[in-house]
């Protein structure tokens, strides 16, 4: 038995929202995508399942609801129920491209001391 993923976060949320399943990243096999809410700022977080393959992943993704309504809404409120109109996610599949390793050289920088008052004052008067 192998985790699909794991996530753990000291950050308190405001609350928490599940994306579309249509939102996922199919060539990374993400089967869950959310969004977190916090004080500040909104955090994505994304739940995949390792696989070795990078074809299209039937067994993690089945058809699914897609955008369309199955009905107006002047049906539901008569009390029709119809089932969602489902769609492939292999459509919305896209390898990703092998890309070629080019190492490069590292440039070396520069650390500068922190600035004292006397220098920030200079700064400040020169502009």
């Amino acid at each position: 038995i192998h985790y699909v993923s794991d996530y753990k976060s000291s950050t308190p949320q405001l609350g928490m929202t599940m994306r579309p399943k249509t939102s996922c990243d199919i060539g990374a096999c993400e089967v869950v995508s959310m969004v977190k809410a916090c004080k500040n700022h909104l955090e994505p977080i994304h739940f995949t399942v390792p696989r070795k393959s990078e074809l299209f992943q039937d067994d993690i993704f089945p058809d699914t609801a897609g955008p369309d309504p199955a009905m107006s809404a002047s049906e539901w409120f008569g009390g029709a129920n119809k089932n969602p109109i489902k769609v492939s996610l292999e459509g919305g599949f896209v390898a990703k491209p092998k890309t070629e390793f080019k190492p490069i050289a590292v440039k070396e920088v520069k650390v500068e001391k922190p600035k004292t008052v006397v220098e920030y004052k200079n700064e400040v008067d020169a502009l």
